[in-house]
C-alpha cells in the first residue's frame, strides 16, 4: 500500500500548492500562515469551527441554526482545539488525516474484492472527483469518508461489531449515516442467510448515533425533530419524499438539455448537479454486476436518498463518498490496459474532473456557489 499513500501524498502537496499559489494570485500579496488559512473559512466549514469554539449556542430568529449539525465532527475539532487553540488549524490537520487513512483503507478494503489495480484507480479516480477538495478541507467529508471505508473494511473482514461501532460514528457525523444499516444486513445475509446469531443484532448500534443526535436536538431545543424544522426554516432543504424522484429527475433532465441560464451559478445549478446526479444513477445502474452485493445496495440507498430531495443541492458532494461508482470506473477504464480506447477515454475522464476540481476549489477559496 506504499504507493497509494505516495500518491495520496503528492495530491495533498498539489492541493494546497495550487492553494497557496491561487491566493497569492488573487490577493496580489505574499503569504504567512493566518491569512492563507483564512481562505479555508467558506461555508459550513465556518458554522463547525463555530460550534467547535461556542457550542450549539448561535440564535437567529429565535433558532438554534447549528442544530442541523450532527456533533461529532465540532466536537473533534474541539479536542483537537486544547492542543493546538486554532480552530481552523485543528480542522485541517484532522481532515488531512481522516482523508488520508480513509483513502489507504479503501485501498485495502477493495484489494481484497478486485486486486490491487482497481483498487488504486478507484481510489485515485475518488480523490479527483470535482468535489475532492472537500476531503483536505475542515468539512465532514473526510472523517465521514474515513468511517465508511473502515466500516466496510470491518464488514468484509467479518468483524461485525467493528462494523458497527464505525456505523454509529458515521451517523452522528452525517444523518445518513443510518443507511448504512442495509449494507450491513446484506453482507449478514450473504454470510448467514437468516440464521439469527449475536451478530444481527449488532445492527441496531448503526442507528444508535443517529439516536444520539436526536437526544441533543431533545436537549437544546425541547424537540427531537427541530434539525427538521431548522432546514425548512433556515437552509435550502425542504422535504425528503420518494414523490420527489421522478418530478426531480425529469425536471433536472429538462434544465440539463433546455436551461437557458448561462451564468456560472446558473451552469452549476442547472448543469454540474444534474449531470453529477444522472451520471451517478447511471453508472451505478450498469455497473452493478461488478459490484459486490452490499456495495451496489449502499450506492443505491445513498442514491435514492439524494433523489428524494425536494431541491437537488450539493449532491455532486454528497456522490463523493459512494465509492462504488470509482470501483466500476476504474474497473471499465483502467482494468484492461490492452484496450486502449478505454485508457484513452480513462485519461480524458481525469482530465475533465481535474479541470472541474481545480475550478470548483478556486470558486470556493473566494467565496463563490460550488457544491455547497
Amino acid at each position: 500500500s506504499s504507493h497509494i499513500i505516495f500518491f495520496l501524498v503528492i495530491i495533498k502537496v498539489l492541493f494546497f500548492g495550487f492553494g497557496y499559489f491561487f491566493y497569492i494570485l488573487h490577493t496580489n500579496s505574499a503569504v504567512n500562515i493566518h491569512p492563507f488559512l483564512s481562505i479555508f473559512y467558506r461555508w459550513d466549514v465556518r458554522h463547525y469551527l463555530t460550534i467547535a469554539e461556542r457550542g450549539y449556542t448561535v440564535l437567529e430568529n429565535g433558532a438554534l441554526i447549528h442544530v442541523v449539525f450532527p456533533p461529532l465532527w465540532p466536537l473533534l475539532i474541539y479536542l483537537v482545539n486544547s492542543i493546538f487553540h486554532n480552530t481552523m488549524l485543528s480542522g485541517l490537520l484532522l481532515a488531512n488525516l481522516f482523508s488520508l487513512l480513509g483513502g489507504i483503507v479503501l485501498y485495502l478494503v477493495l484489494k481484497k474484492d478486485y486486486g490491487a489495480k482497481v483498487a488504486f484507480h478507484s481510489t485515485l479516480l475518488l480523490f479527483i472527483f470535482p468535489t475532492a477538495f472537500y476531503l483536505h478541507i475542515p468539512y465532514t467529508e473526510a472523517l465521514f469518508f474515513f468511517l465508511i471505508a473502515s466500516f466496510f473494511y470491518a464488514l468484509r473482514s467479518h468483524n461485525f461489531l467493528l462494523a458497527t461501532v464505525f456505523g454509529f460514528f458515521a451517523s452522528t457525523t452525517r444523518i445518513v449515516g443510518f443507511l448504512l444499516i442495509v449494507p450491513y444486513l446484506v453482507e449478514y445475509y450473504s454470510t448467514y442467510k437468516f440464521s439469527m446469531n449475536k451478530k444481527f443484532w449488532y445492527v441496531f448500534l448503526i442507528p444508535g448515533g443517529f439516536g444520539v443526535y436526536l437526544l441533543l436536538n431533545y436537549y437544546l431545543a425541547g424537540d427531537y425533530f427541530a434539525f427538521i424544522n431548522i432546514q425548512r426554516g433556515h437552509w435550502t432543504r425542504k422535504n425528503t419524499s420518494f414523490m420527489n424522484i421522478p418530478i426531480r429527475t425529469f425536471y433536472s433532465a429538462k434544465s440539463l438539455l433546455f436551461s437557458r441560464n448561462f451564468t456560472t451559478n446558473g451552469l452549476l445549478l442547472d448543469r454540474v448537479e444534474p449531470f453529477f446526479s444522472l451520471f451517478a444513477a447511471i453508472i451505478l445502474l450498469v455497473g452493478r454486476k461488478i459490484l459486490r452485493a452490499s456495495y451496489f445496495y449502499y450506492g443505491m440507498v445513498n442514491l435514492v436518498f439524494l433523489f428524494s430531495q425536494s431541491f437537488w443541492l450539493s449532491n455532486t458532494r454528497y456522490i463523493l463518498v459512494i465509492f462504488p461508482l470509482f470501483i466500476i470506473l476504474a474497473g471499465y477504464l483502467f482494468a484492461d490496459s490492452t484496450k486502449n480506447y478505454r485508457v484513452v477515454l480513462g485519461f480524458c475522464y481525469a482530465f475533465f474532473c481535474i479541470m472541474l476540481l481545480s475550478q470548483f476549489f478556486s470558486r470556493f477559496m473566494i467565496g463563490h456557489t460550488t457544491a455547497l
